[in-house]
């Protein structure tokens, strides 16, 4: 899977929102996706990884065992894409300064790249 496009962080929210409110319904609510389309993310998911997420029926939601252990890796995964591209931005927006990422991962150049790229571009 490669975390850097748009849709598989939009899966990854979606994952964490189920796990954090072990419920389709407040997670569908809180990432802004009708219930369907939060299933449909989560069972794309659960394709890519080839792992069960979670143990389901009509009346609760749990995490299987790599579930939970897959929680703390992608809050960390997402935080620190998120804390990448905020550092950027702020390069971009005051023209100057450094961005420190702690333990780049290799997925992120990529992103870092187009984006530092862009900011560039757009303040030469």
């Amino acid at each position: 899977m490669n975390l850097l496009d748009r849709s598989d962080r939009v899966y990854l929210r979606a994952y964490l929102a189920v796990a954090r409110t072990l419920s389709f319904t407040r997670a569908a609510a809180e990432t802004n996706l009708s219930q369907p389309a939060l299933t449909v993310q989560i069972r794309t998911l659960k394709e890519q990884l080839g792992i069960k997420l979670f143990d389901r029926n009509s009346r609760s939601v749990e995490l299987t065992r790599l579930g939970r252990e897959l929680v703390p890796a992608f809050q960390r995964i997402l935080r620190e894409f998120d804390e990448t591209v905020t550092g950027v931005r702020d390069i971009a927006r005051h023209s100057g300064g450094s961005v420190y990422c702690r333990r780049l991962r290799r997925a992120y150049c990529r992103t870092l790249l187009y984006v530092s790229a862009s900011a560039f571009h757009a303040w030469p």
